[in-house]
C-alpha cells in the first residue's frame, strides 16, 4: 500500500491545491479537471527571458513539473517514473545525452531488479517484438519496443499516454538504475519525445527541461516546462552571473561550441576539438585522448604521486591531500566566460567506484570523444552549474547556482593590447612617412635651386662671352661653382659675371 503525506497547510491555504510528497518526489495536484491548464509546481517559475514575455512585456508564472532526484554518492542521479496500469515504480536516469526511454521488464535475463511487467498492465501494447539494441558509452541494452502509459507522478496526473519505449530484456554495463529517460533534442532519429507528449497534453507551456544537480546537502531536481530563478545565482551578468545561453551546433545532441580549456593558466585544448555535449547521463567529464595525455602530464607534474593510464588518472590516499596540489580546470564556450571546476570538485573518492583507498580524477579520455573530437560535460561539471535545455529555441543555458563552488571568469579584452600596438605602429609609420616626404620635398627644393643657379650662371656666362670675346671662362670663381649650396636666394637672383675692369674700360674707350 502506498503511503502519501498530504500537507494540511496546503489544503487550508489553497482550496484547489494539494501538495503531495512520496519518497523523493514532490509535486502539486489540482483538484480540477485535467484539461484545465493551471500551475502545477509548488514553486511558481518567473522567467526572465524575452521569449517568455507576453505582449505587454509582463513576466508570467507558467506551469512546470518538478521531480526530485536521488543523489547516488554524488556521481549519479535518478528519479521515479511510473509505468503501466499497475503503476510500476522505477528508478530512472534523466539523461540529456540520449533519446529513448528504456526500462527493465520482468523478462530481462540478467537485470538486477525488475519491476515493470507488461503482461500485468492493461494498457501495454507490443509494438515490435524483435530485439532492438541501444548502445551507450558504457552500456548496451537489448529489448522489445513497447507502448504504455508512463507517468512522472504516482497519481497518474502527468502521464504520456501510449508512449513508446524499449522494454529491456538483456543488459551489459547497466545495473545502477531501472532505466533511462532520454531528453536529447526532439528530432525523429532520437526516438519518441517525452517532453513533446507533455506539451501535447497541455501539462506544460514550454518544451524546456532544467536540472539542478547538487551535493547531498541540497535536494537535486529536474523540472519539466521551465526553469527557476532561485537556482540562478544573482549578480552582474557582465561579471559572469545570471543565465548564459548557447546556441546548438548540432540538432542531434545538446552540443555547443567550445573554444578553450585550461589547467591553471596552461592551455591543453587542441583546435581540432570544437564541440561540447552537455550530458546529465554521464558521470565524468570526457575528453579526447590527445588532450587527456596533455592533462595527465600536467597533473603528474603538479603531483608525482598521481598515476595515469590512457583513460584515467588516480592517486593512492585521500582526495583532500591531492586537491591542495592541483589547479583549477576552466572551460570556455563560444563567449567570453570561463567556467571553473575546483580540484576538490573534480576529485572523486574511489570508494564510489568500488576501489576504496584511491582518489580518482573525474576527467577521463574517451573513445567516442576522440573519434568525434568533442568534450562530454557530465555531472562533475553540472554539479557546479544549473543547466536549462530549450527544445523550441535549440539552445542550452548555464548558470552558477547558489550552492555551487563554481566560478565564472570573464575573459579579459585581449584585443586591447594588439590594438594599442597597431596604433603605435600606425602612428610611427605616419610620422616616418611625414619625415620622409619632408626630406624628399627639401631635396627637390634644393635641386630646383641648383637648376636655377646653373641656368642663371649659364645665361650670364653666355652673355658675357658674347659681349666680350676676350672674356675668360674662369671669370667666375671656382668657389661659385663648387660651393653652390652656400648661395642664398638673393645671390642666386642677382648673380652677375665678374668682369675684368681693364678689359671693360678698354672696351668702353674703344666704343667711345
Amino acid at each position: 500500500m502506498r503511503i502519501v503525506q498530504i500537507s494540511v497547510i496546503s489544503l487550508l491555504c489553497f482550496s484547489n491545491l494539494v501538495i503531495l510528497r512520496e519518497d523523493d518526489v514532490e509535486f502539486t495536484i489540482h483538484l480540477e479537471p485535467k484539461n484545465r491548464r493551471q500551475p502545477v509546481s509548488k514553486f511558481g517559475n518567473t522567467f526572465n527571458d524575452d521569449v517568455f514575455k507576453n505582449i505587454n512585456g509582463q513576466l508570467h508564472t507558467y506551469p512546470a513539473i518538478n521531480v526530485n532526484l536521488n543523489n547516488i554518492q554524488e556521481i549519479d542521479y535518478t528519479g521515479l517514473m511510473y509505468f503501466g496500469s499497475q503503476q510500476s515504480r522505477n528508478e530512472i536516469i534523466f539523461d540529456t545525452g540520449s533519446g529513448w526511454l528504456t526500462v527493465t521488464q520482468k523478462s530481462c535475463s540478467n537485470c538486477n531488479d525488475t519491476k515493470y511487467d507488461p503482461s500485468e498492465s492493461s494498457t501495454s501494447v507490443m509494438v515490435y517484438s524483435d530485439t532492438k539494441t541501444l548502445n551507450y558509452g558504457s552500456a548496451s541494452l537489448d529489448g522489445q519496443i513497447l507502448a504504455d502509459d508512463v507517468c512522472i507522478d504516482p497519481l497518474n496526473q502527468f502521464c504520456a499516454k501510449n508512449f513508446t519505449f524499449l522494454g529491456i530484456t538483456k543488459q551489459e554495463g547497466f545495473d545502477d538504475a531501472d532505466g533511462i529517460l532520454g531528453l536529447s533534442p526532439d528530432i525523429p532519429q532520437n526516438g519518441p519525445s517525452f517532453i513533446q507528449k507533455l506539451r501535447e497534453a497541455n501539462f506544460i507551456d514550454f518544451k524546456i527541461v532544467s536540472f539542478f544537480i547538487g551535493y547531498s546537502t541540497h535536494q537535486s531536481k529536474v523540472q519539466f516546462g521551465g526553469y527557476e530563478n532561485a537556482y540562478i545565482k544573482a549578480g552582474d551578468q557582465s561579471k559572469g552571473y545570471g543565465l548564459h545561453w548557447y546556441k546548438l551546433k548540432s540538432q542531434t545532441w545538446w552540443q555547443i561550441e567550445i573554444e578553450d580549456a585550461t589547467y591553471g593558466t596552461q592551455t591543453y585544448y587542441q583546435k581540432d576539438t570544437d564541440m561540447a555535449i552537455i550530458d546529465t547521463g554521464t558521470t565524468l567529464i570526457v575528453v579526447p585522448f590527445d588532450e587527456f595525455r596533455e592533462l595527465s602530464k600536467l597533473w603528474m607534474k603538479s603531483e608525482p604521486e598521481i598515476h595515469c593510464n590512457s583513460q584515467i588518472c588516480y592517486s593512492v590516499g585521500s582526495c583532500s591531500h591531492i586537491s591542495k596540489k592541483l589547479k583549477v580546470l576552466k572551460f570556455k564556450f563560444d563567449d567570453k566566460y570561463y567556467y571553473n571546476i575546483q580540484p576538490s570538485d573534480y576529485l572523486i573518492n574511489g570508494i564510489e567506484f568500488g576501489v576504496p583507498g584511491l582518489c580518482v580524477i573525474g576527467i577521463q579520455g574517451g573513445i567516442a570523444a576522440s573519434y568525434f573530437n568533442f568534450y562530454i560535460m557530465g555531472n562533475v561539471f553540472l554539479k557546479q552549474y544549473y543547466s536549462v535545455y530549450d527544445f523550441e529555441n535549440k539552445r542550452v543555458g548555464l548558470a552558477i547556482h547558489p550552492y555551487s563552488n563554481g566560478v565564472i571568469d570573464v575573459q579579459k579584452n585581449m584585443w586591447v593590447l594588439p590594438i594599442i600596438v597597431i596604433a603605435i605602429v600606425v602612428v610611427g609609420l605616419a610620422i616616418g612617412f611625414y619625415l620622409w616626404r619632408r626630406r624628399v620635398n627639401q631635396r627637390r627644393e634644393e635641386e630646383k635651386r641648383h637648376e636655377q643657379y646653373y641656368s642663371q650662371l649659364g645665361n650670364n656666362l653666355a652673355d658675357g662671352i658674347y659681349e666680350n670675346p676676350n672674356q675668360q671662362l674662369n671669370t667666375y670663381s671656382g668657389n661659385d661653382i663648387y660651393n653652390w649650396h652656400n648661395i642664398s636666394d638673393n645671390q642666386l637672383n642677382s648673380a652677375q659675371p665678374q668682369q675684368n675692369p681693364t678689359t671693360n674700360d678698354k672696351y668702353q674707350n674703344n666704343n667711345a
